[in-house]
């Protein structure tokens, strides 16, 4: 009874407000809340935000540190050198897909002189190895993601079978640590102090190895190879988009984690993002009440989804069980990390014995076709504007 009087209330605020929903998304959320700041706070600590994208220009283990964070909301922990004890427990943990958002460049170039192959054998073995390893449109540049770095290090059964099916069993150990040894601040953590020069075989000449992969700057990659330069977004968006955007398999994801996050204890809030820029989806010659009553629906649902999940939490219901009381409208923040191909992708069309075969490949073109949800078109056309303007002066747009 007591949530049902707080509703009433509540709406008899709200309509006041009526024409303020006729408008745009920031007349919206203001309106919400002005309702809920002034009239129903006092008890509740629900908040209505805005979406928003982010690039971000964080890099190595401190970047994965401010990643990782997120799924926790413990970012006000982070200090100067914490991200090294975060980094190894995560690993010992096994959470290892945090290191996909950071990702090292080499000029595999020397290899070709080295080892007398072409430059398609040493991609073949390596992609073949790793399947998440991306190769520049020359194939002379290679990324490889921390995570990568490490799957590839690792005894395993599928490392195991995979090397045996490749030639040359020293080729791949020699590549592999040379990677680990370009990339000290990642070669920390594990305390590994040999250099892989002094594993090399007898059978190789060793000055030769020495120079044949070189671990390159970003800037060099974007000059030479923008295909595979890498990029991290953060979203601040609801549930429901989140759901779409991280079903781009290629583009590796991290996200707020309701289930250890519990939004009931004291300085957390529980904040929504509401629907919005609807009214031409709505199938009533009444757009305008049609639009307000709905919002009036949805605001009433997130009042009283939040006090059912405070409620549950305050009997002893783990937030990992109550979390299935929150609405798809729940705010969530997630970080994506992929090359420049994965965001900007292209739409292609064939003709196939006279089949037409239409498809968009990359975030960018599927998110911000006519069909997209409007709230995730809008802001994958926010990464585009941040892609263009940080990055055309190199990448063909």
């Amino acid at each position: 009874m007591f949530v049902l009087k707080i509703i009433f209330d509540y709406r008899a605020y709200l309509w006041p407000l009526r024409a303020f929903y006729e408008h745009d998304l920031y007349t919206h959320q203001i309106s919400l809340s002005f309702v809920i700041n002034n009239k129903i706070n006092s008890f509740k600590d629900m908040e209505i935000v805005n979406d928003s994208v982010e690039l971000i220009i964080k890099e190595g283990l401190k970047k994965i540190e401010l990643i990782g964070k997120v799924c926790t909301k413990k970012e006000h922990n982070i200090t100067e050198n914490s991200y090294i004890n975060f980094v190894k427990n995560r690993i010992k943990d096994g959470h290892t897909s945090i290191l996909a958002h950071e990702f090292v460049y080499f000029d595999i170039g020397g290899l070709v002189n080295a080892f007398f192959l072409s430059s398609s054998d040493i991609i073949y073995k390596l992609i073949y190895y790793n399947r998440y390893i991306q190769v520049s449109n020359d194939a002379r540049y290679i990324a490889v993601s921390y995570r990568s770095l490490l799957d590839m290090l690792i005894n395993s059964k599928r490392n195991d079978v995979r090397k045996s099916f490749i030639n040359d069993y020293h080729l791949m150990n020699i590549i592999i640590n040379k990677m680990w040894d370009c990339t000290p601040e990642l070669k920390s953590i594990f305390n590994i102090d040999y250099s892989m020069i002094d594993y090399i075989p007898e059978s190789y000449t060793k000055s030769y190895i020495n120079d044949a992969l070189k671990r390159v700057n970003p800037n060099i990659i974007l000059m030479n190879a923008p295909e595979i330069y890498v990029s991290t977004f953060k979203f601040i968006t609801n549930r429901a988009i989140a759901n779409e955007i991280i079903r781009h398999s290629e583009i590796a994801p991290m996200q707020e984690s309701t289930r250890y996050i519990n939004y009931s204890k004291s300085g957390d809030t529980i904040k929504f993002i509401p629907s919005y820029n609807i009214s031409d989806y709505v199938r009533s010659k009444e757009t305008s009440n049609s639009i307000i009553t709905f919002n009036e629906i949805e605001t009433d649902g997130y009042v009283t989804c939040e006090q059912y999940y405070k409620d549950s939490i305050e009997i002893g219901i783990n937030q990992q069980f109550a979390r299935d009381i929150l609405p798809l409208g729940l705010k969530t923040e997630l970080y994506m990390t992929g090359t420049m191909d994965m965001w900007v992708g292209e739409s292609i069309e064939n003709n196939i014995n006279g089949i037409i075969i239409k498809e968009n490949k990359g975030f960018i073109p599927q998110r911000s076709a006519k069909c997209a949800h409007p709230q995730i078109k809008r802001l994958s056309d926010k990464v585009y504007t941040l892609l263009k303007i940080n990055y055309s002066k190199y990448y063909d747009f």
